[in-house]
């Protein structure tokens, strides 16, 4: 008699031809990349109807959408939102890790041309947990800006070549302003160079005094 084949589970990484959904504002001969990193349950055309605006003209901006949809519904309607990963803070694990929107974001970057174009990333939320790691496996990036976010100092090895900035609501009731700072002094204690931007009377959303301290950054005039 034949023994009874074992079933067992198993994980493997595989790449297929997925779609890539994006927003783009190109420019000619452009200064340099603005690529905009979206939240969790966002979109690539949501977090650039809020940041493109602010940057200026010169500069080629680009918003994907997230490699994860997630099939939600709004008020009376149905809604599609994005995620980079999946993070388990109960378990404090990873089910779905980096990796795959890193190399997703490379595909695309590489497919436009854009490798070796100067670059600023701008991440909000879970965007902007994502975006020094984004940094790390780009060339030619100077700036990272992270919006309502935390950096994982810990997850970050190897060097950080670009100046890295801080924007948090100081009511922000999601991603804590105080671990935020402390995260963001971590980094500075590494010789990072950038600053912590606290603005007053912002929660966890993209508003008008937020966009505003964003456009001084980008300008270098605070």
């Amino acid at each position: 008699m034949s023994s009874q084949p074992k079933a067992r589970s198993a994980k493997a990484t595989v790449f297929t031809g997925l779609p890539c959904n994006y927003m783009i504002r190109e420019v000619p001969d452009p200064k340099g990349l603005v690529l905009l990193l979206h939240g969790w349950l966002q979109s690539g055309s949501y977090i650039f109807s809020k940041f493109e605006p602010l940057i200026p003209p010169e500069f080629t901006v680009l918003a994907m959408n997230a490699l994860f949809p997630i099939p939600g519904r709004g008020e009376g309607h149905s809604r599609m939102g994005y995620s980079w990963y999946f993070y388990d803070s109960k378990k404090d694990e990873y089910s779905v890790g980096r990796e795959p929107a890193l190399t997703y974001l490379m595909g695309l970057i590489q497919q436009l041309g854009l490798e070796e174009v100067p670059k600023t990333l701008i991440g909000y939320s879970q965007g902007g947990y994502l975006a020094p790691f984004v940094a790390q496996r780009l060339p030619a990036v100077k700036q990272v800006i992270g919006v309502a976010c935390e950096y994982l100092v810990e997850e970050l090895e190897g060097e950080l070549p670009f100046r890295v900035d801080a924007i948090h609501g100081a009511e922000d009731d999601v991603v804590s302003p105080a671990l935020a700072q402390a995260s963001f002094e971590k980094l500075q204690s590494r010789g990072v160079k950038g600053k912590f931007h606290l603005v007053e009377g912002v929660q966890h959303k993209i508003t008008a005094p937020l966009q505003e301290k964003l456009q001084l950054v980008l300008a270098g005039l605070v």
